[in-house]
């Protein structure tokens, strides 16, 4: 089964990563030249920013300089004047426009490189949770005993493998020992549980089923399970000593 744990982003920067960001950089010149009719000289930088952003959040640092450096050029080569050359009409107001551009695409190569690796972060934690989670299921599967997990009212939200083929239980999670078990059977468990959530402190009990062939003697250890909020959970492990 596959889970989807969030954006698949690169790891490190490859040859397709910079490939990409030349190719966002030419995007990005060629649109702001198929508007120059309507901005003329003004705001030359208007369409490269954003090319600066997909470099860097898909390519990391290395791309994303790539996309400025190449970006800052093709704007100064061709939407300052006089157009077509690396010659500036007015120096001072240019070159501040250029050097701002560059500082401000830093911010956003370093905000998008911090993003990746948050991202990235979380993405192997869940990818650890979920492993965890997996050997725990596979584990408390394979178990002989039948294992489970009740709310205080007592309707169940974990139960293993064991425990629902044994009982034949096709759908348990947040139903009750009433709803599954003979009344005189639920009351017993019921009354067990209550002890343990009373007292706080685990207790073995001889517990009985009854099965297609005959009655059946259990020694269960019930125990408090308590969250990280306070909430109060009845744990439980029983095996047939019949």
């Amino acid at each position: 089964m596959r889970i989807f744990t969030g954006p698949n982003i690169p790891t490190a920067s490859t040859p397709k990563t910079y490939g990409f960001a030349l190719l966002v950089s030419i995007v990005a010149l060629l649109l702001r030249e198929a508007l120059r009719p309507l901005l003329g000289e003004s705001l030359p930088f208007f369409t490269v920013w954003v090319a600066v952003v997909f470099a860097s959040w898909y390519g990391g640092t290395g791309p994303g300089l790539l996309t400025t450096i190449l970006t800052m050029l093709g704007v100064w080569f061709f939407f300052l004047p006089p157009s077509h050359s690396f010659a500036l009409q007015n120096p001072r107001a240019d070159l501040t426009g250029l050097i701002g551009f560059f500082i401000l695409s830093s911010l956003i190569i370093s905000m998008a490189e911090s993003a990746r690796q948050s991202s990235k972060a979380k993405n192997e934690a869940q990818r650890a949770a979920l492993t965890a989670s997996s050997l725990f299921e596979t584990f408390m599967d394979n178990s002989p005993t039948t294992t489970y997990l009740k709310d205080r009212e007592g309707h169940y939200v974990y139960t293993n493998k064991t425990s629902r083929e044994r009982f034949n239980l096709d759908s348990p999670m947040g139903k009750t020992d009433f709803e599954l078990f003979p009344p005189e059977l639920a009351a017993e468990y019921r009354a067990h549980d209550q002890v343990v959530l009373r007292e706080n402190i685990a207790h073995e009990f001889i517990e009985r089923t009854i099965e297609a062939d005959g009655e059946h003697v259990w020694l269960s250890v019930k125990f408090p399970v308590v969250q990280a909020d306070g909430s109060v959970f009845l744990g439980g492990k029983s095996i047939d000593i019949t």
